[in-house]
């Protein structure tokens, strides 16, 4: 079982993947703490790790979406992450793409960056 993320700069939207079969609500399990994320569908342990930084708790959430679990995890710092969870592979943040949630100083290194790409 493999998660699916995306992100702004406010928050990270997790999703379990390759799930054999749809889960029912009182299958999945997760707990939200402030550096930690655990989620257990039925007997499996989808989840167990420190995030890459801070969340703030009492804004994350979970919910059905088509029949598979989604987590909401609301950023204590707006700020982009490399990962998710420690110890999985790191992407490139300076490349991270989101249309309006791409900070001035982050859309002028990525133009940059295109530019000497072309060049």
């Amino acid at each position: 079982i493999g998660v699916r993320c995306d992100e702004t700069l406010k928050e990270v939207n997790v999703r379990p993947q390759n799930l054999c079969t749809k889960p029912r609500r009182d299958d999945v399990k997760v707990q939200f703490k402030s550096k930690e994320l655990k989620v257990t569908i039925g007997e499996n342990l989808v989840i167990d790790g420190k995030l890459k930084d801070l969340v703030l708790t009492d804004e994350c959430t979970w919910y059905f979406s088509d029949g598979l679990p989604e987590l909401l995890l609301t950023k204590q710092k707006h700020e982009w992450w490399s990962g998710v969870i420690e110890g999985d592979p790191e992407i490139d943040v300076d490349l991270a793409e989101g249309g309006t949630f791409l900070d001035e100083k982050m859309m002028d290194r990525l133009k940059s960056k295109k530019a000497k790409e072309r060049m």
